[in-house]
């Protein structure tokens, strides 16, 4: 073979050794970089779902409290509306004992200066204009003044010292107080 023919069979040989080196190491390349974008992928798809959950976890939280908010704004308004319709009730005691029947009103005024009288033997009473006639008949007490109430009496000692407060107001109110819980049973469930 000729100097020239071995040459061109080595350049030859060295090229295709070249091609095929350089073919494995293109695929390796390919192959290494379809591996770095698969753990790219993965990795990012990881990520994506960490940020899913946590946003996801951020969110149920914000709902629950929330949530959490308008029940206690739900409770508050509930409660307060309970205790509107109680101050109704008691402000509709309050009209329905004022607009009591002459005679009725005369029977209770009766029954009071009698409990008063035995509390308070000696002093002087108070009532509403509306009642005073009323009272007055009954001679029990010297009459004192007027006072503004839904109705009902006062009774004072003579020393000034004690004072027997059965004014309608005071007694519906000690009764709401008292039986405030029944009441509300009543009432609410």
């Amino acid at each position: 073979m000729a100097p020239n023919d071995v040459l061109a069979e080595t350049v030859k040989k060295i090229e295709t050794e070249a091609r095929k080196k350089a073919e494995e190491i293109i695929a390796s390349a390919k192959a290494e970089a379809r591996n770095i974008l698969t753990k790219t992928n993965a990795e990012l798809e990881k990520t994506k779902m960490e940020r899913i959950a946590k946003e996801k976890e951020k969110l149920e939280f914000e709902m629950k409290q929330e949530l959490h908010s308008a029940e206690s704004i739900a409770r508050h308004r509930e409660m307060q509306t309970r205790k509107q319709i109680i101050e109704a009730v008691r402000r509709e005691v309050l009209v329905k004992l004022k607009a009591m029947e002459k005679e009725k009103k005369r029977e209770i005024l009766g029954k009071m200066l009698r409990i008063a009288k035995k509390q308070i033997p000696e002093g002087f009473v108070y009532a509403n204009p509306e009642d005073a006639e009323v009272v007055r008949g009954f001679a029990v007490y010297p009459f004192k003044a007027t006072v503004n109430c839904a109705g009902g009496i006062i009774v004072e000692e003579k020393s000034g010292e004690r004072v027997l407060d059965l004014r309608y107001e005071t007694l519906v109110e000690r009764v709401f107080t008292e039986r405030g819980e029944e009441l509300w049973k009543i009432l609410f469930e």
